[in-house]
């Protein structure tokens, strides 16, 4: 391996030699999964870590003779990978796996059904236009999956250029069907069955309605091995955010699993039923590369040499030598003996006891990874810091800067987060809130934190609460790509595109059938209503998912941002420091989805958001200029009646949805009666919603005053 000294050749009781190959009946097959080349391409110093291990991967499959590698999904990083990314991995497949070497097994079951999607429906190394030494044989994953006009993935790319096999395509949404490629060597026989990325909701849904179907030989299946592998998520993330593996059945021998980047490549063996035979072995190879720093990516990254004989099978793992090291640990300060720092002196002690942490952490690296330290690969390394007990977050980036040249990724080496604090619910309801019976707002707020996520909520809510014309799918992954990407007009848009469907698709219908009872014509048709929102709801949401994230603090891998939280399970970046001239600006997080909230009653003070949070200041027309002695003040709670001039204000409400970019300047100049023409005093309205607001002289009394407004009108400069 360049650069990589002391990995000596693997030699195993198992290798076979080219002579002997035809005679053995047992398969030797390299197993990996999630190598995500691309991963931080343009980083200086990680930029080339994903495509060195694949070609490691690459080359362990030549040194131990494999008839063919099994890739299990996210083979990139990008759906739409760069010209380099792309160059590179087809220059490493056609170094590796193109020559003379005669392919071994031979494959029974029908091209032109196994690789229908395909442009040329063929086995590679059967092409007599090519030579392929060692057949590549893959599915897509949620990275590399296919979008878009015409369906396409990058995989496409390497199928068409001859250089892997790519099978496990599902062209319908409604119902899977699996066709099982076939091998034969000897007496072996393996079906493989592949099953590519599918939105995990909407397979979690088809597999309970048993519309997932799996195909079997016709002739003695008895005798198959049979060999599942997919790309879904296999932790449970929500309530139908993943595949149980009961779900599965078991006719089957072995699982690969991709998707989860925690190596767990040892078979587990998994038994539903009374029987001994009902059940499984699962074998999860995890990510070549580590893409967040988590405790599951810091485990050693293996691939897996599997060899089948019959129906027996071995599975030996191969420890990947060129993957760079990585090293987590946790420290709680208020073990540390530091009392909280009060100055600033104090403040020293704790950046110098997590230096410590930190260069203890460094000198484990040459200890855990001496092959990857020879050759000069600078660690990943990430230090979960408690700061509970009134101790207060440093700023990761200047931490880092010491560590500069030393770590791969100085910038956020640390990560602070406070213990998880649980909530009893009081029973008291909130004046107002509009919840009775005594279920306050803790209860509500308890069983979201139960549902996981307020996706799964509201999912949980529509099953109860069918939906007549809309798609409940839609609506909860509308919902999930807002939380997830902070696109705020996700949801308008995959509302407004079901109603369309739905009035497009009622129209192709007899105009006598939909004059008698519209409901029940909508309950008629509603099967295919669904059908027809839930395709061009995915083509909206996917629309949205390939625009850059807008998410207040976004930036890249959520995973890999250090910072401050309450938990463990959520990260925060940490406040930044206040310059000379330098405008104050608020608190980045992760999560993005707060609003904030407003500064007490009756205040003028400038507010501390950032300028696109600020609220609005109109001038008034009709008088000659804002008088600092005479003025009415609105805030959110309150209006205040300042002076000797008394106002009456109305508010227009106004969606700002309804107003495009360019109309900003013409929409707030424009006349009407009466006049709301006035000059933005903060720029274009901010993404909140917001009011513009008339006056005329009129007296008021103080407590006229006040009950002209209520608790939702934004601050205004009359």
């Amino acid at each position: 391996f360049k650069g990589f000294p002391g990995i000596p050749t693997r030699e195993s009781s198992w290798r076979h030699t080219a002579t002997g190959h035809m005679e053995d009946d047992t398969f030797t097959i390299l197993l990996t999964t999630d190598n995500h080349i691309g991963y931080l391409e343009k980083d200086v110093v990680r930029g080339e870590d994903s495509i060195k291990t694949f070609e490691e991967v690459l080359q362990q499959a030549q040194l131990n003779d494999v008839d063919f590698i099994l890739q299990g999904g996210d083979l990139f990083h990008e759906n739409k990978p760069s010209r380099k990314v792309l160059l590179s991995t087809m220059e490493q497949m056609r170094r590796y796996c193109v020559g003379d070497r005669p392919v071994h097994f031979r494959v029974v079951s029908s091209p032109e059904e196994n690789f229908a999607h395909c442009f040329f429906p063929v086995i590679n190394f059967e092409d007599p236009n090519y030579n392929i030494s060692i057949p590549v044989f893959m599915i897509h994953g949620n990275h590399d999956d296919p979008v878009g006009d015409g369906n396409y993935s990058a995989v496409d790319i390497l199928s068409v250029s001859n250089l892997v096999n790519y099978f496990g395509k599902s062209n319908s949404i409604e119902e899977v069907t699996v066709n099982p490629v076939l091998f034969e060597k000897g007496e072996t026989k393996i079906a493989l069955y592949g099953l590519g990325n599918i939105r995990d909701e909407r397979l979690h849904r088809v597999w309970k309605k048993e519309k997932v179907k799996f195909l079997r030989p016709e002739e003695t299946p008895e005798e198959w091995f049979n060999i599942l592998v997919l790309h879904q998520n296999r932790a449970a993330h929500g309530l139908r955010n993943y595949i149980p593996e009961n779900f599965i059945p078991s006719f089957f021998d072995l699982v690969i699993w991709g998707h989860e980047h925690e190596c767990r490549v040892e078979a587990e063996y998994r038994q539903f039923g009374v029987n001994d035979e009902d059940g499984f072995y699962i074998c999860q190879p995890g990510s070549s590369v580590a893409t967040s720093l988590i405790d599951g990516e810091a485990k050693d990254k293996h691939i897996a040499l599997l060899h089948v004989k019959g129906t027996n099978f071995k599975i030996e793992p191969i420890k990947l030598e060129t993957v760079r090291p990585f090293i987590i640990d946790s420290v709680v300060l208020e073990e540390s003996n530091i009392p909280p720092p009060i100055i600033a002196d104090e403040k020293e002690k704790v950046v110098k006891f997590l230096e410590q942490k930190v260069l203890d952490m460094l000198d484990r690296t040459s200890i855990d990874y001496p092959v990857a330290s020879q050759a000069g690969l600078l660690p990943l390394l990430r230090l979960k810091v408690d700061y509970s007990g009134g101790y207060e977050p440093l700023n990761i980036k200047r931490f880092g800067q010491v560590f500069q040249g030393k770590v791969a990724n100085p910038n956020n080496i640390l990560h602070f987060f406070h213990k998880k604090i649980s909530y009893k619910s009081t029973g008291h309801g909130r004046r107002g809130s509009g919840l009775e019976n005594g279920e306050g707002v803790d209860s509500f707020s308890q069983r979201t934190r139960d549902s996981s996520s307020i996706e799964d909520f509201l999912q949980e809510h529509l099953e109860k609460e069918q939906l007549d014309l809309l798609s409940s799918k839609n609506l909860v992954d509308a919902v999930r790509t807002y939380v997830g990407q902070g696109e705020r007009k996700i949801i308008k848009e995959v509302v407004k595109g079901s109603v369309k469907t739905a009035q497009e698709t009622l129209k192709e219908k007899p105009l006598e059938e939909l004059a008698e009872n519209i409901e029940d014509k909508i309950a008629k048709y509603r099967e295919e209503l669904r059908s027809k929102q839930e395709q061009e709801g995915d083509k909206i949401i996917q629309s949205f998912k390939e625009r850059p994230s807008t998410r207040v603090g976004d930036g890249g891998n959520s995973s890999e941002d250090g910072g401050v939280s309450d938990s463990e399970d959520v990260e925060v970046a940490p406040p930044s420091k206040r310059g000379r001239g330098s405008k104050s600006t608020a608190r980045t997080t992760t999560r993005g989805r707060g609003r904030g909230r407003g500064r007490g009653r009756g205040t003028t003070k400038k507010s501390d958001k950032p300028e696109s949070q600020q609220l609005l200041s109109f001038a008034d027309p009709d008088q000659p200029g804002p008088s600092s002695k005479s003025r009415t003040v609105a805030t959110r709670n309150k209006s205040v009646t300042r002076g000797t001039r008394k106002k009456q204000i109305q508010y227009v409400d106004v969606d700002e949805d309804e107003i495009e970019e360019d109309d900003y300047s013409e929409w707030s100049q424009r006349k009407s009666k009466p006049s709301t023409k006035g000059k933005l005093q903060h720029g274009k309205p901010s993404p909140l919603s917001f009011r513009t607001s008339m006056s005329t002289d009129i007296d008021l009394t103080q407590e006229e005053s006040q009950d002209i407004s209520d608790d939702r009108v934004n601050l205004f400069k009359m």
